[in-house]
């Protein structure tokens, strides 16, 4: 049967490894995760909390966040927001529970994190 390379299943079902392959770069989710999470790489200290989130996730920096996009786990753009100060807040009550990919951009660089929706 021919299909695509690295997929498993059939018809239009793939796994989810295979769908979040357009998002490169995005941290792997381990077996745990934490309340309050920092992010401090290239010089940059954020922190996202909570993770596993529920309703709202908040965004800290320490320095002007100049966008913030959302991803599905398949790689669709679910939001897009742009010159953000550096305490941020995020409602994700009306999305579905799952797996989402944050991207935050700021002058230093961007970073990427998987957040868990309850």
């Amino acid at each position: 049967m021919k299909g695509r390379k690295g997929t498993t299943g059939t018809g239009n079902v793939v796994t989810l490894a295979a769908a979040i392959k357009p998002v490169a770069g995005a941290q792997a989710i381990s077996g745990k995760t934490d309340e309050v999470e920092s992010i401090k790489s290239a010089g940059q200290d954020i922190t996202l909390y909570p993770n596993p989130v529920k309703n709202t996730l908040n965004i800290r920096t320490r320095e002007k966040l100049n966008a913030m996009r959302v991803y599905s786990s398949g790689g669709a753009l679910i939001r897009s927001e742009k010159n953000l100060s550096d305490s941020y807040s995020f409602d994700m009550s009306g999305l579905d529970k799952g797996v989402y990919i944050i991207e935050l951009i700021t002058d230093k660089g961007t970073v990427r994190k998987k957040i868990i929706k309850q």
